[in-house]
């Protein structure tokens, strides 16, 4: 049920996102699907595995806060924009193969994915 409403969430922040002009320069009527990946975040810092074609991604977080960076630098618990628990975000083209995360404390996140493209 959680996938479920993720998968609609995901949605809902595209075509919210795509009017609102969030990724200069992106194609957002490329509503499809291009993978998904859910994520265990901790201690050790965490990229996205991409898959072909895709240009931007929604991500959510679940049962605990983290700290991601998308300049190919690793955060640490200390430093890098912090993610509530809940909360999404939208990554957009190059930002995409140099996102980094990592767990805001000792509990590990869920990370959902979803990527959108060709």
């Amino acid at each position: 049920m959680r996938l479920l409403a993720a998968f609609f969430l995901g949605l809902l922040f595209t075509v919210a996102y795509a009017e609102a002009g969030w990724c200069p320069g992106i194609d957002h009527t490329q509503r499809n699907l291009g993978g998904f990946q859910s994520l265990t975040v901790g201690a050790v810092v965490t990229s996205l595995t991409l898959p072909a074609g895709a240009n931007y991604a929604i991500l959510n977080t679940d049962g605990a806060a983290l700290r991601y960076r998308d300049d190919g630098t690793d955060p640490t618990a200390d430093v890098g924009h912090l993610m509530e628990d809940g909360e999404s975000i939208l990554i957009c083209g190059t930002s995409l193969a140099r996102f980094r995360m990592i767990a805001d404390t000792a509990t590990s996140a869920t990370v959902q994915v979803s990527y959108y493209g060709n």
